[in-house]
């Protein structure tokens, strides 16, 4: 197995880790709207989002901002939350397609292919890498002369 070089990864960690972390703090927020929207349920009230989600869904939603601080820092602890989370979301997920009737079966099957292409971008060695070899983060080293 190669090395993958830093100078590649340096501009997946600016761009793509900076995007799914900060996508990863918007999430919950993005989730609530858009299934109020696409289920035609108000955001607030007796009958709304919130009150449809069970305690499981809401811990799934409070633990977004976890894990997109763990995919930023770029630590061990980071990888192995992002993909035991990863595989919780997919496991609900078709949960939640073959038990409730009330979700939107294209939502949730679009939300699992999302899950799973960006469980597959972290699978990838010049991605996974630096969460496991320190010498590889290239940004926490001084600059060499």
């Amino acid at each position: 197995m190669s090395k993958p070089d830093t100078q590649n990864f340096s501009l997946i960690r600016g761009k793509w880790l900076l995007l799914f972390a900060f996508c990863f703090l918007f999430v919950p927020a993005l989730n609530i709207l858009l299934t109020g929207w696409f289920n035609h349920w108000p955001l607030t009230g007796p009958r709304g989002v919130l009150e449809h989600y069970d305690n499981f869904e809401k811990t799934v939603l409070a633990l977004y901002p976890v894990i997109a601080l763990g995919i930023w820092s770029v630590r061990r602890w980071g990888y192995y939350l992002f993909i035991a989370f990863s595989v919780i979301i997919v496991c609900h997920n078709f949960y939640i397609l073959w038990n409730h009737q009330y979700y939107s079966r294209y939502i949730v099957l679009l939300f699992q292919i999302t899950t799973l292409s960006i469980t597959g971008f972290f699978l990838q060695e010049k991605v996974f890498a630096p969460y496991f070899d320190p010498k590889m983060r290239w940004w926490e080293s001084l600059p060499r002369y």
